[in-house]
């Protein structure tokens, strides 16, 4: 019984320890991504939010899978600058429309457009 009851103590340490892993592993990307771009408040939300996805995508490896709890590191961001946060759903939308349709954002401003170009390749051939 005891032994059992250790075994439950251990699983949830190791959830809890690769919980706490995975959120350091999303702020050390979102400080990175941060550090290459600066939220700007002479743009629109969606300007922001694309720059910030086309910076995750260019440092993670060619990538807009990203892990849970960016998010919140991306609402923070924003937040922490004075700008208006968007909500969960739209930065998701954001990141699933980047993926679908690369070349939809191509008027947003400051977005680049090569990188806009990679996520094409990456994600539609």
């Amino acid at each position: 019984m005891v032994a059992g009851m250790d075994t439950q103590r251990n699983r949830v340490t190791g959830r809890t320890r690769q919980a706490a892993d995975n959120k350091a592993m999303v702020k050390l990307l979102v400080d990175a991504v941060l550090a290459q771009t600066d939220l700007r408040t002479d743009v629109s939300q969606a300007s922001n939010a694309i720059r910030l996805l086309c910076a995750v995508f260019v440092l993670n490896g060619h990538s807009l899978n990203i892990r849970r709890g960016w998010v919140a590191q991306f609402q923070a961001a924003f937040a922490a600058r004075g700008l208006r946060v968007p909500n969960g759903r739209v930065l998701r939308t954001y990141r699933s429309r980047l993926q679908e349709n690369a070349n939809a954002f191509a008027n947003t401003p400051l977005v680049d457009l090569t990188v806009l170009e990679a996520v094409e390749r990456r994600y539609l051939t």
